[in-house]
């Protein structure tokens, strides 16, 4: 299950969180920094699965296929087999099953190779991955230009270098996921969209149109464990501003914040760890 947050709300539920919606103590840059840092502590704990499949099949006759660039080292590769060849008319019927042996090589260019020692039966590839979230924009990026609702690529106003190379982000109404990002001098390119996502509509999207960054959770509990951490980074910012009677609240808040991000922890029980057994 993907469930989504923005950049946006998860702002906004900070400073109803801090009591601070004029941004009187915090800046939206400030809070987005420690939205960031708690983001970071999520790598290695969460992560959303995902499956990408070969939009060519798998070229026959051969053993080895370059990998995309924005697909982790860490994929499974599955086929799709016949349920049983041996059966009579059941030989139109089939299943994704794992590939157990296979290799992922670097080269010197930057490219990897993903090495089977074995041609699929019919041709027919995926990959399962684990996309994982990355730092969100601390500016305020925009389309530079429109999008119709069947455009696989979209160009914000920004260079973004820090954002992850697989996410979410949402225009208007809807979310659109990405694979694959190409980062300009003064532009970032998001590319292989995958238009409305999380029940909402592919929709047209005028030039200079807001796009906000997204956060994916496979468990809705996990914003509030995000929240919480955030929270105690932002009242850490302000441990060395003001009164001492304004230091000490802040101590106190960061410590109140950091004790229930630290609890769900200590009280969540992760998903274990994938065996990428999955059925069509």
């Amino acid at each position: 299950m993907l469930y989504l947050r923005s950049q946006a709300q998860l702002l906004a539920d900070m400073q109803v969180r801090l009591s601070d919606s004029g941004q009187a103590r915090w800046t939206a840059t400030e809070l987005t920094h420690a939205l960031n840092r708690a983001i970071e502590q999520w790598h290695g704990r969460v992560s959303i699965v995902d499956s990408y499949e070969l939009p060519n099949g798998w070229p026959n006759d051969q053993f080895e296929v370059t990998l995309e660039d924005w697909l982790p080292d860490d994929v499974q590769p599955q086929a799709q087999w016949p349920v049983d060849p041996l059966l009579p008319n059941e030989t139109t019927l089939s299943t994704w099953k794992d590939i157990s042996t296979y290799a992922v090589e670097p080269a010197g260019d930057g490219t990897r190779t993903l090495r089977l020692n074995m041609v699929p039966y019919n041709g027919q590839l995926r990959l399962h991955y684990r996309a994982r979230n990355g730092r969100l924009p601390t500016g305020s990026p925009a389309l530079s230009s429109g999008i119709t609702a069947t455009d696989t690529s979209l160009t914000v106003d920004e260079s973004l270098p820090e954002i992850e190379r697989v996410g979410w982000v949402k225009i208007g109404a809807e979310w659109i996921g990405y694979r694959g990002v190409t980062v300009g001098s003064s532009t970032t390119t998001l590319a292989n969209l995958v238009r409305g996502l999380h029940d909402t509509t592919a929709a047209t999207h005028d030039s200079a149109a807001a796009v906000a960054w997204g956060v994916g959770a496979p468990n809705w509990a996990l914003f509030q464990q995000l929240l919480d951490q955030a929270s105690a980074y932002a009242h850490e910012y302000n441990l060395t501003d003001g009164s001492p009677k304004e230091r000490d609240l802040h101590e106190r808040m960061l410590s109140y914040y950091q004790g229930r991000a630290d609890m769900f922890w200590r009280r969540h029980t992760p998903s274990r760890a994938p065996r990428w057994k999955y059925q069509a």
